[in-house]
């Protein structure tokens, strides 16, 4: 047997492997990761990849459609999927460079692709890398579904995806993720709601699972000696919900009609206990969503509250 032990140069003398794993996403949505290169030069500054005259290949090379890359025109607002781009690292630039990889699939399961480096020169294109994209797609539980279509059928996750506080109500597609978790807590706590219909018990819990426990219930009486209207917060604790008539006194107790009325006090911004520059309080969104995407969303759960409990 002969070995080589000469000491002549060979590039690229390592390639770098690992892998991704993507946030596993719904069938039918599309889930996302942005991965920054940098090249850490000799003064311990980091910069974009840099080498003259040179160009690098991102591709995946097997056939599998479920994870691309894209790139994003910013004049026409659209994206493009593609399986390999080719970037021109010619130039110095202290921005890094930036590789968006995306994972959308009808089907359910775990699927994987490999995604290559090369650098191009004028004779190969020599292999730089090799990493391994994980993406996972996650469609419907339908013990839940049967299940709730026996226990109880006005808490089936399925038919109200975009009325939990935690979805986004712009996706045309049901976030499976979401709805499997809900039905697993409806099936665990409908015991909770359905029986007590028509109760402050049912309605609390109701609101509870739906996400929104940052709402206030306010009840409403009149008072019939004087005419006008008090209103009283509602408490979550069931303990505290039998003492709300105790804030009234005994003469005031005869006086008052109990309505049948409740309001939703939300909640919009909220102070952050800080101040700018100018001695103002701060605020921040009590929501991730904007004010008419929250109006949009409370009044279908003021809807679905009137109609189901």
């Amino acid at each position: 047997m002969v070995i080589d032990l000469s000491v002549n140069f060979i590039y690229p003398s390592v390639a770098f492997t690992g892998a991704f794993f993507l946030k596993p996403v719904a069938t039918g949505l599309i889930e996302t990761e942005h991965l920054t290169i940098l090249q850490e030069t000799s003064t311990g500054e980091y910069i974009r990849p840099y080498a003259p005259n040179t160009e690098l290949i991102f591709t995946f090379e097997d056939t599998d459609e479920s994870i691309k890359m894209f790139l994003v025109d910013e004049d026409t607002q659209t994206i493009n999927w593609v399986d390999g781009i080719i970037v021109d690292i010619s130039s110095l630039s202290n921005l890094p460079l930036t590789l968006n990889i995306g994972f959308t699939s009808e089907d359910e399961g775990v699927f994987e692709r490999k995604l290559k480096i090369y650098e191009r020169t004028p004779t190969a294109d020599l292999m730089l890398g090799e990493f391994i994209v994980n993406a996972q797609s996650i469609g419907q539980d339908e013990r839940f579904d049967t299940l709730l279509q026996d226990l109880a059928p006005m808490l089936n996750a399925k038919n109200i995806p975009h009325l939990f506080k935690e979805a986004n109500i712009k996706e045309a597609k049901p976030d499976w993720e979401l709805i499997n978790y809900k039905s697993k807590h409806a099936v665990l706590e409908y015991n909770q709601i359905t029986p007590y219909i028509g109760s402050y018990k049912a309605l609390i819990n109701a609101i509870k699972w739906l996400g929104y426990e940052d709402i206030k219930v306010k009840e409403w009486f009149r008072d019939v000696k004087v005419g006008n209207k008090l209103g009283l917060y509602i408490p979550y604790e069931a303990e505290q919900r039998a003492k709300t008539i105790l804030y009234f006194t005994p003469e005031e107790r005869r006086n008052l009609k109990k309505l049948n009325e409740l309001s939703l006090i939300y909640c919009i911004n909220r102070d952050t206990g800080e101040v700018d520059e100018w001695g103002n309080p701060t605020t921040e969104n009590c929501y991730e969503y904007n004010l008419d995407e929250i109006l949009i969303k409370l009044f279908s759960l003021k809807t679905w509250l009137e109609k189901i409990l």
